[in-house]
């Protein structure tokens, strides 16, 4: 019981440097990780993410679908 409790409560650095895309939660195909905050992604998902943006000026500058830095 305490295993599964301990995986609830890793810190943001733990959870920064997971092998999973943020948006699909598999393993990242052609993977891309952010500069600014260093989330990692499957590039198709991030190119998705950013085109479906395009259209909303509120959504400027685009920022990391994860935590919107």
């Amino acid at each position: 019981m305490m295993h599964l409790i301990e995986s609830f409560s890793k810190p943001e650095e733990e959870l920064i440097n997971t092998e999973v895309c943020l948006i699909c939660y598999e393993e990242p195909s052609r993977p891309y990780r952010l500069q600014n905050c260093g989330h990692k992604f499957c590039f198709s998902c991030l190119d998705q993410c950013i085109n479906s943006t395009l259209g909303d000026i509120t959504m400027f500058p685009i920022k990391c679908p994860h935590c919107m830095v």
